[in-house]
């Protein structure tokens, strides 16, 4: 009788190959709970770098160019986070007992080179960045001087016109009063518009939410540009604008009516049509009969500086559709155009009934 029992295989250590791949995948499920959250391309471009040096020993792998987010989408934060995110590989290596020179050099060089393209692409973002505000700066001066120059020379030809006559008559001062009267209310909206935009940038736009009925509202607006409206010809039809009660910051929905109404009166060929519903959420649609938008510029005309047609026929910075944009945003709803060239345009603001966005006040 045979009594010797079956040899039992040896336990198969873990290789060099398998403790690397159990530390990359320890510092994957770590990175991809990191707050703030790493752009997902950045660290599978780290870790396919560090695979093919702890593993092979080589300077190879994939491109950092390719692999890591545009300038303009890398956060401010993943550079100061660099030292830690080195400081976790060092430690699992430790644990793993894979702390070498070698490995130690490997790890290091990773990180180096993706400090040095990340600073590199932070220079050209701020370039960037300087090159937009000198841009806007410019729009803003530019627009800010003409009613500023245009105020100046009606007051000096209304100096010159009493120095001569030594007296004038009511009727003559009111009639010379008229344009700088009009450029000052245009100044006045100009410096609003650089305000909230400044407001926005800075992320200081509060809401202050009541009760609320948006059909009362666009009325209101409304009234207040009839005289704009019998200026243009236009006729401002608000025959479809059903009750809608909500909680909202009134001023603010006030400013979104009052830009997509002046743009319409501006570019919408003679009629304007404003409807509010409720629909779960409640919506205000604005639609002209103009020359209409070209797809291609859909979101380019909600970017601050940017005008609905670029063409230079009309006044304006190009605030208020992007303060439109940002008030909509902050009240937790959305914006959208449906035009195309040549057949008008609908701007369709969806809000919720109450805000769920932004900084509110009280």
């Amino acid at each position: 009788m045979n009594n010797d029992a079956p040899s039992l295989p040896e336990p198969r250590l873990p290789s060099h190959e398998d403790r690397v791949a159990s530390l990359l995948g320890e510092l994957a499920a770590g990175w991809r709970e990191a707050t703030p959250p790493l752009p997902a391309p950045f660290p599978a471009w780290l870790l396919r770098k560090l695979e093919a040096r702890l593993q092979h020993g080589t300077r190879g792998g994939d491109g950092i160019a390719e692999a890591l987010p545009e300038p303009d989408s890398v956060p401010a934060e993943l550079v100061p986070a660099m030292d830690t995110l080195e400081a976790e590989a060092l430690l699992a290596l430790l644990d793993r007992r894979l702390l070498d020179r070698d490995s130690l050099a490997a790890v290091h060089a990773v990180f180096s080179e993706a400090r040095a393209e990340l600073a590199s692409r932070s220079s050209r973002s701020v370039e960037r960045a300087l090159a937009a505000r000198d841009h806007q700066l410019s729009v803003a001066t530019h627009e800010l001087r003409t009613p500023i120059s245009s105020i100046l020379l009606n007051l000096q030809l209304l100096e010159r016109t009493a120095r001569a006559r030594e007296t004038l008559d009511g009727e003559a001062v009111v009639r010379m009063l008229a344009v700088p009267a009009r450029q000052l209310r245009r100044l006045i909206r100009m410096v609003d518009l650089l305000l909230d935009t400044a407001q926005v940038e800075n992320e200081r736009l509060a809401l202050d939410p009541a009760p609320l009925d948006l059909c009362e509202l666009v009325h209101d607006v409304a009234r207040r540009l009839e005289e704009l409206a019998r200026a243009t010809g236009c006729t401002l039809d608000l025959s479809d604008c059903q009750p809608v009660q909500g909680q909202w910051d009134r001023l603010r929905l006030e400013q979104v009516v009052h830009n997509l109404l002046t743009n319409g009166i501006k570019y919408g060929g003679g009629r304007v049509e404003v409807h509010t519903y409720q629909d779960g959420d409640a919506r205000i649609v604005v639609r002209d009969g103009g020359r209409g938008i070209a797809a291609e510029d859909h979101e380019r005309i909600f970017e601050p500086y940017e005008r609905v047609h670029g063409d230079g026929s009309e006044e304006g910075a190009g605030l208020g559709l992007y303060i439109v944009r940002e008030i909509v945003r902050a009240h937790g709803g959305r914006i959208a155009v449906d035009s195309q060239a040549g057949q008008g345009a609908a701007f369709v603001v969806t809000l919720p009934l109450a805000p769920t966005g932004g900084r509110q006040v009280g």
